[in-house]
């Protein structure tokens, strides 16, 4: 993450694309966003050892603080630029000074023994890891391939119309983590210990979960989403209901094409999940500019749904597939 943010980093300097505060705003955000990684090892250790709810709370304190904080410097000083390294500088101490009081409750915990370092293993690891990295990184470049294509074919009002209706497409996704997240390890076993109808049964259930909230979500949008987004923004939005609608649509897809990627890793095939997520790529490269350019927003947005009703479709057909081979086993 930190060398792709370098190299695209020296390519918005070169290329002169970007003006010198719209450099260090992109810098300073990829500097705040490499923080959630290193927190989330420590996170992954102590649900391991049955505690999800210390890395949440250890999680939210440092990013809901962090964005008081962004939100108070940036009414004081008026600039985005300031806001942002003062709240990346909190956010790195409070990484820090959490993760040094909450570690050494697992010292004697399973995995928390001190068994060497080797750089072998680390290599071993990030090679096991691989496919679930890169179906990651190119699952965000395609959430954010819309705003790309709008960045380069149209003006930043246009770019922040879309952001303002795109806002609340992760509320499904955020809100089915929730219910699913702290299963996980759970799941994990169930597989490891060929507990095949538990598996499936869990695997319907989260879906109908995911099926609920984005139904309600929906609804909840329909009749105030624009609304709310109107006030919060300070701008009128009441014109792009349709597209409002498509987006909290994608929410439930996204939510979905978590939890394939979440499962499909559990029983070993994310393989399938890379594939998936290279051919959805490179489509979004070839193809978004082009719809952004032929219908604007709306081009953004029909694109964007069209691409992740695809990935949903075939991740969830893989799922299902590989669910009924195991059973027949």
């Amino acid at each position: 993450m930190t060398l792709v943010s370098i190299v695209v980093i020296i390519h918005l300097v070169v290329s002169n694309d970007y003006t010198v505060e719209k450099v260090l705003i992109v810098s300073f955000m990829c500097a705040f966003k490499i923080l959630d990684p290193i927190e989330e090892v420590f996170s992954a250790h102590y649900q391991k050892n049955g505690r999800l709810d210390i890395g949440s709370k250890c999680a939210s304190v440092r990013i809901g603080s962090s964005l008081i904080l962004f939100a108070i410097v940036l009414v004081i000083c008026k600039s985005v630029l300031i806001a942002l390294i003062i709240m990346t500088a909190y956010s790195a101490i409070a990484v820090i000074i959490l993760m040094k009081i909450t570690f050494p409750m697992f010292a004697n915990g399973d995995g928390g023994q001190n068994h060497g370092f080797r750089v072998r293993n680390v290599f071993n690891l990030l090679g096991a890891c691989f496919p679930i990295f890169m179906s990651a990184f190119l699952q965000n470049y395609i959430s954010n391939a819309p705003k790309y294509a709008i960045d380069s074919a149209m003006d930043d009002a246009s770019q922040a119309y879309f952001g303002y209706l795109f806002s609340p497409v992760f509320v499904i996704v955020l809100l089915a983590s929730f219910i699913f997240n702290p299963i996980l390890l759970d799941m994990s076993l169930l597989w490891k210990n060929h507990e095949k109808k538990a598996f499936t049964h869990r695997v319907i259930k989260q879906l109908g979960y995911i099926f609920l909230i984005t139904i309600g979500v929906v609804i909840v949008g329909y009749v105030i989403g624009l609304r709310v987004l109107s006030i919060l923004y300070n701008t009128n939005l009441m014109n792009f209901r349709s597209d409002f609608m498509i987006l909290l649509a994608t929410g439930g897809f996204l939510a979905v094409s978590s939890l394939s990627i979440i499962l499909l890793t559990i029983i070993r095939k994310q393989g399938y999940v890379l594939a998936v997520y290279i051919v959805a790529a490179i489509c979004a490269m070839l193809f978004s500019t082009t719809a952004v350019e032929s219908a604007g927003i709306h081009g953004a947005v029909m694109f964007y749904a069209l691409l992740t009703g695809a990935i949903f479709i075939v991740l969830l057909a893989i799922l299902i597939k590989q669910c009924h081979t195991y059973q027949k086993k």
